[in-house]
């Protein structure tokens, strides 16, 4: 049980840093950032688009496509939206002919989140989550 914890931190920790924060995302004026693999044990001749990230004027990711097939075929689409203080409002998970088969929506009160709203691909709510805030007297 202790080295899994040790392995789930030593991830996180080294996921955080080479990841790319928001801020530098607009220091540096990034708008789509993409991810090519190459597996030279399989025989890989060339690099192959593996994932895109497209952000917003904020940083914040709008869109991100996984592909598999040599970089053909999407096999995981994503779009986000935000609100004014950068919540995020919505999740649409998209096929790869860009129809809708989820899509997650949120609301925000306050600064605090408030409800979540699940659809399916046809855009009829299947899910919702409340949620609910105590404070200190």
């Amino acid at each position: 049980m202790k080295s899994i914890i040790i392995f789930t931190l030593l991830i996180l920790s080294s996921w955080s840093i080479f990841a790319q924060k928001s801020s530098e995302i607009v220091q540096r004026g990034i708008v789509v950032k993409r991810q090519y693999d190459q597996n030279f044990s399989t025989g890989d001749k060339e690099a192959i688009l593996d994932k895109e990230e497209f952000y917003d004027f904020r940083g914040e990711i709008i869109e991100m496509k996984e592909y598999t097939n040599e970089g053909k075929t999407i096999k995981n689409w994503m779009k986000y939206k935000y609100d004014e203080q950068a919540n995020l409002i919505e999740e649409l998970e998209l096929n790869e002919k860009g129809e809708q088969i989820s899509r997650i929506t949120y609301k925000f009160e306050k600064g605090l989140r408030t409800e979540r709203s699940e659809y399916d691909a046809k855009n009829r709510l299947t899910k919702t989550r409340k949620y609910e805030y105590g404070y200190r007297k």
